[in-house]
């Protein structure tokens, strides 16, 4: 018996289909079978029923599935508490966040936050929202920095907001806008560029509100990822987009934030447990004295 396999019975018996169980398992449906066979051999009794129409538990697997499932959370959290130990006698951070705050003032805070705690090791993953998300319901980094809406499975965690950012278009620099009339007339005749919903669903619904509001939800849609990829697209002349007024990366990509005079901002916070590590303590209140 090994967790491999206990992990497949887990998940075959609620998908109650060795095909799709499978599909998701990334590997072919007959080493499904052969494990859930195996399995069945050392517990001495038969765990599904075979139909031609897929399979059901036996009210012996039925038995076995709570049990399976707690050993598995038992040993997720065992995993997690290991890694905590190792975090904490290394001393390592891991932060979970945005481009813009990857791209922006994260870089100088942890220069700064290691010229005074040299021994700490620092991993910043860059994220979209839907990544962030799902990092947070497995709890795999120690600080996250994002739009508000994106942390509210955190509500028990500690907070701290970073800042506000106006929203507004992005067209190329060589364009002459220079006010909220003239980038709506503009915003009129372009096609908008978005960021996919499942990436960035906050900025999207901003978006979409805005156009709504400015009497422009007619205008043609396009969605583009990553963040980079949409720049290009505006720099090429393409199209435009509405984005907050946060990403460092306009300047590079030759292009420029001009406001739509729209009360719409993007929320940016940062949460971190409550009872983490020493040196995640130490490095969140470095953000909130600069940020």
């Amino acid at each position: 018996m090994d967790i491999y396999s206990l992990k497949i019975f887990l998940r075959a018996s609620e998908t109650l289909n060795f095909s799709k169980t499978a599909q998701e398992f990334y590997i072919a449906q007959p080493v499904i079978s052969r494990r859930i066979r195996e399995l069945e051999s050392e517990f001495g009794c038969q765990l599904f029923i075979r139909g031609r129409h897929g399979v059901a538990l036996t009210e012996e697997g039925q038995i076995l599935v709570p049990y399976v499932q707690n050993a598995l959370e038992e040993l997720d959290n065992g995993i997690e508490r290991i890694k905590e130990v190792i975090r904490q006698r290394t001393g390592e951070i891991s932060i979970a966040a945005l481009t813009p705050a990857t791209n922006s003032f994260l870089p100088a805070l942890i220069g700064e936050f290691s010229l005074s705690h040299p021994d700490v090791r620092i991993n910043v993953e860059r994220m979209v929202p839907k990544q962030i998300i799902e990092s947070i319901a497995l709890g795999s980094h120690d600080i996250y920095i994002s739009s508000e809406s994106d942390l509210e499975a955190c509500r028990t965690w500690e907070s701290h907001p970073l800042r506000a950012d106006s929203v507004g278009l992005i067209v190329r620099d060589s364009e002459k806008i220079d006010s909220p009339e003239e980038a709506i007339r503009f915003l009129s005749k372009s096609k908008v560029y978005l960021i996919p919903q499942e990436d960035s669903p906050t900025t999207t619904a901003i978006t979409k509100q805005i156009l709504t509001e400015l009497g422009l939800s007619h205008l043609e849609q396009e969605e583009l990822r990553p963040i980079e990829s949409l720049m290009f697209n505006i720099a090429a002349g393409l199209g435009v987009a509405i984005l907050p007024n946060n990403i460092t990366t306009f300047s590079a990509f030759g292009l420029k934030f001009v406001s739509l005079g729209v009360s719409e901002k993007l929320l940016m916070k940062m949460v971190w447990r409550a009872d983490a590590p020493k040196q995640v303590l130490e490095f969140a209140e470095l953000v909130r004295q600069r940020i």
